[in-house]
């Protein structure tokens, strides 16, 4: 366990004062967000243009970030992104009431990102690039656009996590891999490597266990709260 001198103390009592008000205005936006796509959805499912140009606006420039990082082809991207909302637009009347435009989109563009990947054959490029930035954003897309972690302590973060990683058993840092990396449900990765889903659901109890381990040995209680959601 670190030893964390005054000067440090306050830095880390600074630091999650800034992350709880984070949380609370998170957590605000959550909620106008959620209202708000139920009302935008309504609309879509109707046909009412005005609403989908507004879902567009608001969207394209985060889908347009999440796919470049995911073909590092600005042009590639923005038609990536464009036919992910036409699919929106076609599927209109299909979409469930309880549906969340933003998930949708998301998943819409990681599909048709990966399917372009594959028809230029740079799948493993992409897996390469992949698990570099996942390394950089681990605490998700969004949620890294709000905290603001000091150079040093990211890149401690960092360090961490590739050595547990490096450091867990063949197959469950394989199974780690594909739930993280990959974005494969535990379904899928049982299917992929031919286990049952309990294996899968095992082994990622293990790796998990193994990363709360590593973390509360360098950071604080109230810091390690909060990492653990990031895993």
């Amino acid at each position: 366990m670190k030893v964390f001198t005054s000067e440090k103390n306050l830095h880390l009592f600074n630091t999650n004062f800034y992350l709880v008000a984070q949380i609370y205005l998170n957590l605000t936006i959550m909620i106008q967000e959620k209202e708000l796509n139920t009302e935008l959805l309504n609309q879509i499912k109707r046909g009412d243009e005005n609403a989908f140009r507004i879902v567009f606006n608001s969207f394209f420039p985060r889908l347009l970030a999440f796919s470049v990082e995911y073909v590092n082809d600005r042009e590639m991207a923005k038609n990536l992104v464009q036919e992910s909302f036409l699919k929106l637009w076609e599927n209109r009347e299909n979409l469930k009431a309880d549906s969340d435009l933003k998930a949708f989109l998301f998943q819409v563009l990681r599909n048709k990102s990966l399917n372009y990947l594959k028809a230029v054959k740079v799948k493993q490029k992409y897996e390469e690039h992949l698990k570099y930035r996942y390394n950089e954003l681990i605490l998700n897309y969004e949620a890294l656009c709000q905290l603001d972690f000091d150079v040093l302590t990211f890149n401690e973060l960092k360090g961490i996590i590739e050595s547990t990683i490096e450091e867990l058993p063949p197959q469950c840092k394989r199974i780690f891999e594909l739930s993280r990396y990959d974005m494969l449900k535990n379904k899928e990765i049982a299917e992929k490597l031919g286990i049952s889903v309990k294996a899968v659901e095992g082994h990622m109890s293990k790796a998990l266990k193994q990363f709360r381990k590593r973390l509360k040995e360098h950071f604080p209680s109230d810091f390690f709260a909060v990492l653990l959601s990031i895993i």
